[in-house]
C-alpha cells in the first residue's frame, strides 16, 4: 500500500508542478470595436420593352421582358422606394404617351404605380404622364415602402404603356426611369 502511495504522491506533485507555471503565465485582453456604415444599395436591372399593336391605342400594353430591382439596407427607420422619369428622348409630346410600372413580390404581389403623379396611389404609379397628360411630371411616386431593414430583397418590375393616336409611329421613346431608396 505505501508502494501505490508513493506513486499516488509522485503523480499528484508532478500533476501541480506542470498545472501551476501554465496558470501563473501572464495574459492581457484588449476590446475589438465593430465599426458598421450605414448601407443603403439599390440596383436596377433588366432592358423591358413595350410593343403598341393593332387595336391598342388609348390601352395599357404590357411590355416583353422584365427589370428588376435589388435593395439592400441595414438602416432601422422606415425605407421607402420611389420611382421617377427623369427624361425622355423623343421629339413627341408627352401627353401621347404613358408608362408605368408594376413592383412584383412574393409578399406584396403586384399593384401597377404610374410614375409622376403628385398623389401616392396604392394600385397606380405613372412613370410618365400618360393618360392624356400634357408633361412629365416632377414628382417621384412610392413603388414599395414600409420595410426597414433587407439583404439583397429582389422585386421585379413589370412596365406597361399607353399611347394616343397623336403618338408618331416613327418615334422610338426611351425614357430614364430612377429608382430611389430613401427614409420613409
Amino acid at each position: 500500500m505505501l508502494k501505490h502511495l508513493g506513486k499516488f504522491s509522485f503523480i499528484v506533485a508532478f500533476g501541480l508542478l506542470i498545472v501551476q507555471p501554465a496558470a501563473a503565465q501572464p495574459s492581457d485582453a484588449h476590446t475589438v470595436t465593430v465599426n458598421v456604415r450605414p448601407i443603403e444599395d439599390i440596383t436596377v436591372t433588366g432592358e423591358p420593352e413595350v410593343l403598341v399593336g393593332s387595336g391598342e391605342l388609348r390601352s395599357w400594353v404590357e411590355g416583353n421582358g422584365n427589370g428588376s430591382l435589388e435593395i439592400t439596407s441595414n438602416i432601422h427607420s422606415g425605407r421607402k422606394v420611389t420611382v421617377k422619369g427623369t427624361s425622355i428622348d423623343n421629339g413627341d409630346k408627352n401627353g401621347n404617351i404613358g408608362l408605368r410600372v408594376r413592383a412584383v413580390n412574393d409578399e406584396e404581389g403586384g399593384d401597377l404605380t404610374e410614375i409622376g403623379q403628385e398623389e401616392v396611389s396604392t394600385s397606380n404609379t405613372d412613370i410618365l404622364g400618360g393618360s392624356g397628360d400634357d408633361e412629365l411630371e416632377g414628382a417621384s411616386s412610392l413603388i414599395t415602402g414600409g420595410f426597414e431593414t433587407v439583404y439583397e430583397e429582389e422585386i421585379d418590375l413589370q412596365y406597361e404603356a399607353w399611347v394616343n393616336e397623336d403618338y408618331d409611329p416613327n418615334n422610338r421613346t426611351r425614357v430614364r426611369v430612377r429608382y430611389t431608396l430613401q427614409a420613409n
